[in-house]
């Protein structure tokens, strides 16, 4: 049984990273990313240059976006599933690793550990929730671990590949190159210049990059929705490199319970000399350079780039495995469990309580394309609505943004508009017929927008349908006619 028991527990990690990732609808990052997939190579390279990630995931998406019957949906997201799975193998190789003599410094048996640690990763709900998204952040959790499984095994060559191909696909990967070095470093010294070389040839290759990060860098300087970084968030980032995002009371009690679960370790493996220093600094180093970044220079710190981490905290929760007895083992998992199962299952089904306002948005494109007009105009006040409109329309041929009237933190830049095809500017003078106009008052759109709509009288009317209207958030669509 023991034997079979990795093997049924990547079977199951397989099956969540598959199960339904066809389910849920394409949100604004996924649609950002078919856009520009979509776009002929050399404007698929301008758009990126005026985003903020390096090219390779969009290069990606750009050769699949391009199968034959392949769904646009299924072309994003299906590099993230197949590096969501290749994820589970790695790392059950560099479980093979754990060498007690290496690792600690007294004796643990590992196999107990090992097969928790496995099973801990195949239901880490991030990893899941990951998998199934047309974003790069399953691709670089495979990348890290590979890269781990690199060092361990000497392959320095390899190495070298698989961190030029980190570099380039997202920025953390410069943070998570470090980590690795230091890990590195605490692991054998004694390999210090094939491991120095290795890194360094890889970012060598990075530099050319480096000048365009700098442009985008300066050109969101405080401009990003990024919030600014404190303690609690930095701690509460931490949490969701492992537990999936939930609604704010479920991710109270994961706090507390990740929290308690880990500091009890930690406590336990010092005690116990058997404290994975590696795998401390791949787990928690990460985070901790990303906040440094975010104090000294702007924020930076996104919980997505960050849970290649997940990986290495489940090394460390399942330290204790071997040697704790029986019921200091099931108070732990009267803790972990079910907050752990909880967070599972609402990943596991996250096509039934997917946003709610995405869901509302993809209907709301569907109605307008479905009465869409010759001669209509739809005005469109965020990034948003082009680019998730643009993914499938089939009859809107006249959108325009309205033109800027104060900044917009988290907006796409000229050059990625441009890019992309997307045109903005002041209400045609002499426009008639229909049109369609969709508002965004949020945070982060400046107020003079809405009063615009209004001076023009395009918000007299009652609002056809509303994707969101909080207190927060409101976005509605209007319907005018315009006889002049």
């Amino acid at each position: 049984m023991t034997k079979r028991l990795p093997l049924l527990l990547a079977s199951v990690g397989i099956l969540l990273r598959i199960i339904p990732f066809w389910a849920m609808p394409t949100w604004y990052d996924e649609n950002f990313t078919i856009l520009v997939a979509r776009l002929p190579l050399d404007r698929m390279i301008a758009a990126t240059a005026g985003d903020v990630h390096p090219p390779l995931w969009y290069l990606i998406c750009w050769l699949t976006v391009r199968i034959p019957l392949l769904p646009a949906w299924a072309a994003i997201r299906l590099p993230s599933v197949l590096a969501g799975i290749a994820a589970i193998w790695v790392f059950w190789k560099i479980l093979q690793h754990l060498d007690p003599y290496a690792y600690t410094w007294s004796y643990v048996s590992v196999e107990r550990v090992r097969l928790a640690a496995f099973g801990l990763f195949c239901l880490l709900p991030q990893q899941i929730y990951y998998a199934q998204e047309g974003r790069m952040y399953a691709l670089l959790t495979l990348l890290v671990l590979t890269a781990w499984l690199c060092i361990l095994q000497r392959k320095w060559l390899w190495l070298a590949v698989v961190t030029i191909i980190m570099l380039w696909l997202q920025n953390y990967g410069m943070i998570y190159a470090a980590a690795l070095w230091v890990a590195a470093m605490l692991h054998d010294r004694k390999t210090w210049k094939q491991l120095t070389i290795s890194l360094a040839a890889a970012g060598l290759t990075f530099i050319p990059w480096l000048f365009v990060l700098q442009k985008q860098m300066s050109g969101i300087q405080g401009q990003y929705w990024i919030r600014t970084v404190t303690l609690p968030s930095t701690l509460n980032d931490l949490v969701n490199t492992y537990f999936a995002v939930g609604q704010p009371h479920a991710n109270m009690v994961n706090t507390a319970v990740f929290y308690g679960v880990l500091i009890w370790v930690l406590i336990w493996s010092i005690r116990n000399k058997a404290l994975n220093l590696p795998a401390v600094i791949l787990a928690f180093l990460p985070i901790t350079l990303a906040a440094i970044v975010s104090v000294v220079w702007q924020p930076i710190t996104l919980y997505r780039a960050l849970i290649p981490s997940g990986a290495f905290i489940a090394l460390l929760l399942a330290a204790p495995v071997e040697n704790l007895g029986r019921k200091p083992l099931l108070l732990l998992a009267v803790f972990l469990v079910p907050a752990l199962a909880v967070n599972l299952l609402g990943t596991s089904i996250r096509s039934h309580w997917a946003g709610e306002s995405v869901r509302k948005n993809v209907n709301i494109f569907a109605m307008i394309d479905s009465q869409w007009q010759e001669g209509d105009l739809l005005y469109y006040a965020d990034d948003g609505t082009y680019v998730t409109g643009v993914v499938t329309w089939k009859k809107v041929d006249n959108a325009v943004q309205i033109l800027r009237c104060g900044s917009v933190r988290g907006s796409l830049s000229t050059l990625t508009r441009l890019a992309i095809g997307m045109r903005s500017g002041d209400l045609p003078a002499n426009v008639t017929g229909r049109i369609w106009v969709i508002t965004a008052e949020t945070p982060l759109n400046p107020p003079c927008e809405t009063d615009y709509l209004r001076r023009h009288g395009l918000l007299d009317t009652k609002p056809l349908v509303c994707s969101q209207d909080s207190e927060l958030v409101k976005s509605c669509v209007y319907l005018v006619v315009n006889d002049r």
